[in-house]
C-alpha cells in the first residue's frame, strides 16, 4: 500500500514537473499583418492582447508581427514559421487554411474564432459608388471594378447566375490596395472605380457604416453603397502548433473566451462592441461554407483570375 502511495506521489510531481516546464518554455504567437497596417494600432493590439494573456497564465508567451505584402498569403506565413519551430500559435484565413490543409498536415489545431456582427462566417459584400443607380449585382455589368481580391466579387457573381470572369463582365479590373481600408475608399471617392467587393466587417471597421440608400450616403459623407450581401468563409481562425501543452492552451482558450466581460481586456471591449463580435469557441462545422467555396473556386478554376489579379499589386499606383 505504502509503495503504492509512492508511485502516485511521483506520477502526480512528475506531472507537476512536466506543466511547470511547459509554461517556462517561450511560447510565440505569430501574426502576420499586411503591410499597410505593420505600423498601425492593429499591431499594438496584438501585443497588449498577447501581454494580457501572459501576465494571467504566468507562462512565457511573446507576439512577434510579420508584414506581408500584397498577393502574399497571410496563413502561409502562420504555417511556414510553425513548421520551422519559431512559432506555437496564431491565426490563419480559413479559406488558405483549407487549401494548405495537405502541404502542412497535422501541424495546425484550430481553437477558436472572433465573431463579426454575431456570427463566425464574414459576410461578403458587394458595394457600387453612392451616386450610381445600380440595384442588383447584374445591374453592375460594364462597371469599373475595383479591389485587392477577386475572389469574394466571382462568388457572388456566382450565386446570381453570372458565370463571367471579372474582365469580361466589368469594363475594367483594377487592382486597389485594401490595407488600411482608406486606400480603397478614398480611391473610389476620386472616381478611380465604381464597383467592389469586401468583407462587411472590414467597411465596420476602417470605413464608417454603409448608408442604405444614395441620399442617406452621400449626406453622411459614404461614398458607397451595399447592394448584396452572402454569408462567406469563416472568420480568422485563431490556434495552436500540434504539441502545444495542452494545459496551457487549455487555459489561453478559455481566458480569451471570457475577454469580452473581462476587465482585464478593457481596452479591447471597443473592438468587440464595433465589430458586435467576441471569440468563441471553435467546432469542426464552422469550416462547412468555407469548404463549399473551396470545392466551388477549385473547380470552376478561380484561383488563376485570383492570382493574376494578384501580380497587378507589383504595378499598382
Amino acid at each position: 500500500m505504502k509503495t503504492r502511495r509512492m508511485t502516485m506521489i511521483a506520477m502526480v510531481a512528475a506531472l507537476i514537473m512536466v506543466s511547470a516546464a511547459a509554461l517556462s518554455q517561450q511560447k510565440v504567437f505569430i501574426a502576420p499583418v499586411a503591410q499597410g497596417l505593420a505600423d498601425s494600432t492593429v499591431n499594438k493590439m496584438i501585443i497588449d492582447l498577447v501581454e494580457i494573456v501572459r501576465t494571467k497564465t504566468g507562462a512565457d508567451l511573446k507576439s512577434t508581427t510579420v508584414a506581408y505584402a500584397p498577393g502574399e498569403l497571410a496563413t502561409e506565413i502562420t504555417l511556414k514559421e510553425m513548421k520551422a519551430g519559431r512559432a506555437d500559435m496564431g491565426y490563419v484565413n480559413a479559406l488558405e487554411y483549407a487549401d494548405m490543409t495537405s502541404k502542412y498536415p497535422n501541424l495546425f489545431e484550430p481553437a477558436f474564432i472572433l465573431t463579426m456582427g454575431g456570427k463566425k462566417n464574414e459576410d461578403m459584400c458587394l458595394y457600387v459608388s453612392a451616386k450610381s443607380s445600380a440595384k442588383t449585382v447584374a445591374d453592375t455589368k460594364g462597371m469599373v471594378w475595383g479591389g485587392s481580391d477577386t475572389l469574394g466579387t466571382r462568388f457572388i457573381l456566382h450565386e446570381n447566375g453570372i458565370k463571367e470572369p471579372l474582365a469580361s463582365f466589368y469594363k475594367e479590373v483594377k487592382y486597389v490596395g485594401t490595407s488600411p481600408m482608406t486606400i480603397l475608399i478614398d480611391s473610389l471617392r476620386a472616381g478611380n472605380f465604381e464597383v467592389f467587393a469586401v468583407p462587411k466587417h472590414l467597411l465596420l471597421i476602417g470605413g464608417g457604416a454603409p448608408g442604405s440608400v444614395d441620399k442617406a450616403s452621400q449626406s453622411s459623407g459614404i461614398p458607397y453603397r451595399q447592394i448584396y450581401c452572402t454569408t462567406y468563409q469563416s472568420n480568422w481562425i485563431f490556434g495552436y502548433k500540434k504539441g502545444f501543452p495542452p494545459e496551457l492552451s487549455s487555459k489561453t482558450t478559455k481566458i480569451l473566451l471570457g475577454a469580452h466581460k473581462d476587465r482585464d481586456f478593457a481596452r479591447f471591449h471597443f473592438m468587440f462592441t464595433a465589430l458586435k463580435g467576441h471569440f468563441v469557441e471553435y467546432k469542426k462545422e464552422d469550416l462547412a461554407r468555407t469548404l463549399e467555396i473551396k470545392k466551388l473556386k477549385d473547380s470552376l478554376g478561380w484561383d488563376k483570375e485570383r492570382k493574376e489579379h494578384n501580380a497587378k499589386a507589383k504595378t499598382a499606383k
